[in-house]
């Protein structure tokens, strides 16, 4: 070979053996970034832990009703006697932090199967509304209805969907000492035995006088209009969950329809007409007797004599 050519060894020699001792300003970088995000990560999360904020972990939006505590996720990742073991990222919500907050029965229970909460009502999945549920959750165990004690169920055992095999609903019907449950479309069966003919439409408007001073607010919904009655004002489903209460005048009617006779007395039971008329006679004779025996018309300013000075006027037995 000609001594003025490159040989292997000529070039190895130009080779920098020690490179990797000498830090490209790349390889820096490299090594820099390799250290420095882990370590910023690192105050990221101690910071949110100092704070006390666990919306870092969130896995997404929760529902309009829960947003109130979206960011607080110990409200309802607790843990419980069921799931002792677990804890952290494994700590999955239970029926008893539902409960807390939203009291009622299992779904039924003769069920198959341990049917948690969220097995239907799941969250992190936006701003959605969790009662507004998918076909999917109803009829993976209404397509074919099993029960737990074997029976046959009550209930239809093939419903694929709301609007292809569910069945009509029903109403329970009162036949003279016998109680009924009729579908709604045998309308020939149908019969409306009450003694109160209810105008719904009357009684669904918005802002209806006396409404909104109303001791319980369940049922009630609000909107730009107003604020108005819903139906489980008065439509309240039993403690199983199966029927339809019976509306009772004390709960849904006595707040807007006070059986008053006179402003003076207070208003007569809601009751059968015997115990209407004893209350009325009782009410009165009390009331004139007082009103002869003491002096209505003096200078007592106690809400009691008030009272009997009113009813006395009310008598003609004083003035007001």
């Amino acid at each position: 070979m000609g001594t003025g050519r490159y040989t292997t060894k000529g070039r190895a020699k130009r080779i920098q053996l020690d490179y990797f001792k000498q830090l490209h300003p790349f390889r820096r970088w490299k090594l820099i970034l390799s250290v420095a995000a882990p370590v910023l990560a690192a105050l990221v999360l101690a910071g949110f832990a100092l704070r006390g904020n666990q919306r870092i972990y969130n896995s997404g939006p929760v529902s309009t009703a829960h947003a109130m505590f979206g960011a607080q996720c110990g409200s309802c990742h607790v843990p419980t006697a069921g799931l002792a073991g677990a804890g952290g990222f494994l700590l999955k919500p239970s029926d008893q932090s539902c409960s807390a907050c939203h009291a009622g029965p299992i779904h039924h229970e003769n069920q198959v199967g341990p049917q948690t909460c969220t097995s239907c009502h799941v969250e992190h999945q936006g701003r959605a509304e969790l009662a507004a549920l998918p076909d999917r959750h109803c009829t993976r165990c209404h397509a074919d209805l099993v029960t737990k004690d074997g029976r046959p169920s009550q209930f239809a055992t093939k419903v694929t969907s709301f609007d292809r095999g569910h069945p009509e609903f029903a109403v329970t019907v009162k036949d003279n000492a016998q109680s009924r449950r009729i579908r709604l479309d045998q309308t020939a069966e149908l019969k409306d035995t009450s003694q109160i003919r209810l105008n719904h439409e009357t009684h669904l408007q918005t802002d209806l006088r006396g409404v909104e001073k109303l001791p319980d607010m369940r049922g009630l919904v609000r909107s730009d209009k107003g604020l108005a009655l819903g139906c489980t004002y008065c439509h309240e489903t039993d403690d199983r969950r199966a029927q339809i209460k019976p509306i009772a005048y004390a709960r849904h009617c006595v707040a807007c329809h006070s059986l008053d006779f006179d402003t003076a007395f207070p208003p007569v039971p809601h009751d059968r007409p015997i115990l209407v008329h004893a209350f009325l006679r009782t009410t009165v004779t009390e009331a004139f007797e007082k009103c002869r025996a003491g002096s209505p018309g003096g200078a007592a300013t106690s809400p009691a004599a008030r009272t009997l000075r009113r009813q006395c006027a009310a008598l003609k037995l004083a003035k007001a």
